[in-house]
């Protein structure tokens, strides 16, 4: 994700964390006007709740070149690639999604080798998350 990194891969990143700091208002009641609820907010600034985004995926994008998939390729190894499998990896391990961007054909045994790799560059990249937000 330095200079060549997938837009993909930042865009998940970010969205996760995004939301994992937003600050939502804790409601405290609920207030009925006209026969419709109405939510009533704390007036307390510090008085919020977090999204829980512990289970959200992110996805880890790989391009292949010659017969190896490339995680997180420089531009010069996406421009060698014919295509590219964009999985979206739960943090438990699950794949949520697959997409295939570009040119190229997969067959299984290849897809079965890419999805092993993008879960564990997926785990590398969740510790690495919950890592900077703890400092």
């Amino acid at each position: 994700m330095q200079c060549g990194g997938n837009l993909l891969d930042v865009i998940s990143i970010a969205v996760k964390v995004c939301l994992g700091v937003c600050e939502i208002p804790r409601v405290t009641g609920l207030r009925y006007d006209l026969g419709q609820g109405v939510p009533v907010f704390s007036t307390d600034e510090y008085d919020f709740d977090y999204l829980d985004v512990s289970k959200a995926p992110i996805v880890v994008t790989l391009p292949r070149v010659g017969r190896f998939f490339v995680v997180d390729a420089s531009l010069e190894e996406e421009s060698c690639s014919k295509g590219k499998l964009a999985f979206g990896v739960a943090p438990d391990g699950d794949v949520t999604s697959v997409d295939k961007l570009g040119r190229g054909c997969y067959q299984v045994k290849s897809l079965k080798s890419a999805s092993e790799v993008g879960c564990s560059e997926n785990l590398y990249a969740m510790s690495t998350c919950v890592i900077q937000n703890e400092v």
